[in-house]
């Protein structure tokens, strides 16, 4: 119980794992999981340069290498995420800053050799809630 001042005291109970929607559950969020695939879209750390051959998925898996330490075996990436219920890339805005040029931003689901544990944020908009991952699974696609 917690009182402040001269109110009534509050009684909080600590959730479960059986408790509220699943959507607010941590689980789902830190894994372990080999999959995951991105709730709000990425954004791109740079444009792709697909005149010298390089592709978004190139650039998706520098980020990975670079903020996670590990590279990813599989990456694709589109302008719906493959979570059902979230909005396409291009209803997120794409700019950190006023002055900040605007991002390329995509949704993004990363396949890994191995058991990842999350929080996973990539991308330019990682500190901003952009670029959050949540595990996935096959049956749960909406594609």
């Amino acid at each position: 119980e917690i009182q402040f001042g001269s109110q009534a005291p509050w009684k909080i109970d600590i959730a479960t794992a059986d408790d509220g929607p699943m959507s607010l559950r941590t689980v789902p969020y830190v894994g372990p999981r080999r999959t995951w695939a991105s709730v709000t879209p990425v954004l791109c750390d740079r444009y792709p340069k697909d005149k010298d051959g390089e592709r978004t998925e190139d650039v998706i898996r520098e980020s990975c290498r670079r903020v996670l330490g590990i590279e990813p075996i599989r990456v694709e990436v589109g302008k719906v995420s493959w979570h059902r219920g979230v909005p396409p890339s291009n209803a997120f805005y794409r700019i950190r800053k006023p002055e900040d040029a605007p991002r390329y931003r995509v949704h993004v689901k990363l396949s890994f050799d191995r058991e990842v544990r999350g929080p996973l944020l990539l991308g330019a908009g990682r500190f901003l809630g952009l670029g959050l991952f949540r595990t996935y699974q096959e049956e749960e696609g909406s594609r």
